[in-house]
């Protein structure tokens, strides 16, 4: 009894110390393995301490440690009380994290499974393999007495892609100082030249990539499905493209064979589609001083949408491009100002309710007008500010939640299909840009016309490439 009161006394003590890296230098009689744990990931700060701008967005923040035996869990073989624990740069300021194992003595056929995760994306507290950094070690059997020393880094690089799960991996040996932050492809990397006129450069990085309060809305289809993306620098532009942008590409659009959006016909009757479109070759009666041209251009198909921003030298943005934007780049925020949801005036959503689209909601639409999108930037907190690496450049990137459905490059894939079925991280994915005729295109945003639901960063849905939809609207991006 007093062995085993000794025992769990020196494993509570490992517990405190081991966040700073350090072991005690007795131990009682039992046998015990110190499993040393590091990692490259980026973990949060320490309580209190201050982030900088421009740090790299941390991603793991729990760790979980079990000791199996032909895959079920030894009860009271880790010295915790519970098997996982927060984590963050400060329980590795003196080295890698040291947490106490006590095998039964001799048992060869122990494995200890080590895990790094994001404590609130586990469903039913179960971290998921695609989001998780996962090593299973061997364990050494141990004798009645004395420590054994037992290692392994969580590398980044293997997110998605558990190591040792089929034939356990060996001991990595000393760790020496902790490596945490040292992952290099999460961190902010700069545009390698200068944005264009309206264009904002928004810097490299990681993020997860979907939503998982999203979990059971039917229209968002997947969109609770997670995985880690690796985002390249780019350019993007400030707002979705006007009336008047495209009339000054028209021309050589048209000769390309580019499909004409529809053109308004005024207010007066709701009940006919092209009353509630933006688009006009210019001047007219009802418009005399066209205020028009001031307005992000709806009903554009997708294919005259990418011809537009190919005849720029640039392309439509991929669906990976957008959400890293509007979901803060790495900061896990729901909406492009946050978590909190919007009011009528944040951003532009519901203004709907009348005519053709009596149907939706109209809940923030201006009585005296029939709805439609509005000037670029009227969502008062629809609006994201990014800044360049070291604060260098910075501009505002606006209607990324509302105003109007953006087109994305990418071909509507689920979850289940590539590339988002691709173990491990992704790297500037792009479903099928090229896709088959009449595939549908992969979409994101909210619109003039949408519910609140619509707004969330992390929503995708699909449209019909062809259908001229009032509720549709694009934007450019570049990459050098």
């Amino acid at each position: 009894m007093c062995q085993l009161i000794a025992q769990r006394l020196w494993l509570a003590a490992t517990m405190v110390c081991a966040c700073g890296g350090q072991t005690p230098d007795e131990l009682p009689p039992v046998g015990q393995i110190v499993l040393h744990i590091d990692t490259d990931a980026p973990v949060p700060p320490a309580p209190g301490e201050r982030e900088p701008p421009d740090a790299t967005p941390w991603l793991f923040d729990r760790l979980r440690i079990e000791v199996l035996r032909g895959g079920q869990i030894v009860p009271g073989a880790v010295s915790l009380a519970d098997r996982d624990f927060a984590v963050h740069r400060g329980r590795f300021a003196g080295g890698p994290v040291s947490v106490g194992l006590v095998p039964p003595p001799g048992d060869s056929t122990l494995v200890a499974r080590v895990r790094l995760f994001r404590a609130d994306h586990a469903r039913d507290g179960e971290p998921a393999v695609s989001a998780t950094i996962e090593a299973t070690i061997a364990l050494p059997p141990v004798t009645a007495e004395g420590k054994v020393d037992v290692s392994v880094r969580l590398r980044g690089d293997d997110v998605g892609a558990p190591r040792g799960a089929t034939s356990p991996i060996a001991s990595e040996g000393p760790l020496g100082a902790s490596q945490v932050g040292g992952w290099e492809r999460p961190r902010p990397r700069t545009c390698p030249g200068s944005p264009g006129p309206g264009e904002v450069c928004v810097p490299g990085g990681a993020f997860w990539m979907g939503d998982p309060d999203t979990r059971g809305v039917p229209a968002l289809a997947d969109s609770h499905e997670e995985r880690l993306v690796v985002m390249s620098p780019f350019y993007l532009d400030q707002a979705e493209v006007t009336v008047a942008q495209l009339r000054e590409r028209w021309p050589a659009l048209a000769a390309g064979g580019a499909v004409a959006p529809p053109s308004w016909v005024g207010d007066s009757d709701p009940s006919q589609l092209d009353a509630f479109a933006t688009y006009t070759p210019g001047p007219s009666a009802a418009d005399p001083t066209d205020a028009r041209a001031k307005l992000p251009v709806n009903g554009v198909v997708w294919s005259t949408a990418r011809a537009y921003c190919e005849s720029l030298g640039k392309e439509l943005p991929s669906e990976a491009m957008l959400e890293f934007v509007a979901s803060g780049r790495g900061r896990e925020t729901r909406f492009p100002w946050g978590d909190d949801e919007p009011s009528c005036d944040d951003a532009v959503f519901a203004r709907a309710g009348v005519g053709l689209y009596f149907a939706y909601s109209g809940a923030c639409r201006d009585p005296s007008t029939i709805g439609r999108p509005a000037e670029a930037g009227s969502g008062v907190r629809d609006r994201v500010l990014v800044r360049d690496v070291a604060g260098a450049r910075e501009g505002l990137v606006v209607d990324l939640a509302g105003n109007l459905t953006e087109w994305t490059r990418d071909a509507w894939r689920e979850s289940t299909e590539p590339p988002w079925s691709a173990p491990g991280y992704l790297v500037d994915p792009v479903a099928d840009p090229t896709g088959a005729a009449g595939e549908l295109r992969a979409v994101r945003g909210g619109s003039w016309r949408g519910a609140l639901v619509d707004l969330l960063a992390g929503a995708r849905s699909a449209r019909d490439p062809a259908i001229d939809n009032r509720s549709m609207g694009f934007r450019c991006a570049r990459r050098q």
